[in-house]
């Protein structure tokens, strides 16, 4: 769904990658929290959409460099807060979202070929840099950052939502705790009275969740496990909540015959 190219479609996933807090976040570290919470789809197009919205989002969200950069310039931090030495890394100049958008696409790509059993012979880390070349603005990134990021996904891998080892998986606790820190972040949940262009809204969004088809089955997976069940069960209930309140009938008929 977030990755449809109609225009309905490019403001949910805009308004999906703003709620990340990605400020002063580094480029990796944002990347795995966001590819945590959602499928990636397999196809290149709707990846590619996923991966602008998500340069745009997090470009917009880092510090702005000093004038002379330019004035759409940004800092990202580096992977390590520290150096070889112990002394605190600086952070890059990016120029524009278009370098976090292949940047990012890049890393995608090293992940799966670091972590890919089929894949025999592994990027190494010269090869990294060289597909990254001026790719800020024709500019070389900085070869300390690109070390610590290749490290990074070298030494852990990007884990993506249905991607773990084992099919009843669907977040480990880092990620988990990722997603319950975000959304103490955000306001309460709330419906808006009957008749409002504003519960219309929310029906079609619940009609939209509703036929994707995959929420029972992963809410049904999660529950068949010791690690979800308390986030399964929390999952069902909030279901529940939102096919009453918006009077889906057979959605809620469903879920309790699930249940």
């Amino acid at each position: 769904f977030l990755a449809k190219r109609q225009d309905f479609n490019g403001e949910i996933r805009k308004e999906f990658m703003s709620s990340f807090k990605f400020a002063g976040m580094p480029v990796v570290e944002a990347l795995r929290l966001m590819l945590a919470t959602f499928r990636l789809p397999g196809e290149a197009q709707e990846i590619e959409r996923i991966v602008e919205s998500f340069s745009l989002a997090y470009f917009g969200a880092q510090q702005k460099a000093p004038s002379e950069e330019g004035p759409d310039a940004r800092l990202v931090y580096r992977e390590c807060e520290v150096d070889a030495d112990g002394n605190p890394t600086d952070p890059v100049v990016m120029h524009s979202s278009d370098t976090v958008f292949i940047l990012s696409y890049s890393l995608i790509m090293l992940n799966t070929d670091l972590h890919n059993p089929m894949v025999k012979n592994k990027m190494s880390l010269e090869e990294f840099k060289r597909n990254n070349r001026g790719i800020d603005a024709g500019r070389d990134l900085d070869s300390d950052f690109l070390t610590d990021i290749y490290n990074s996904i070298h030494d852990e891998e990007i884990r993506l939502f249905d991607s773990a080892p084992g099919a009843e998986r669907i977040v480990d606790q880092r990620e988990w705790d990722n997603l319950m820190r975000k959304s103490y972040e955000v306001g309460e949940f709330s419906l808006a009275t009957g008749g409002s262009w504003s519960l219309a809204h929310d029906k079609a969004m619940f009609k939209v969740v509703w036929n994707d088809g995959d929420i029972l089955d992963s809410l049904s997976r999660s529950f068949a496990t010791a690690d979800a069940f308390q986030v399964s069960l929390a999952g069902w209930i909030d279901l529940a909540r939102a096919a009453a309140l918006l009077r889906h009938a057979d959605a809620f008929n469903k879920i309790v015959c699930r249940l």
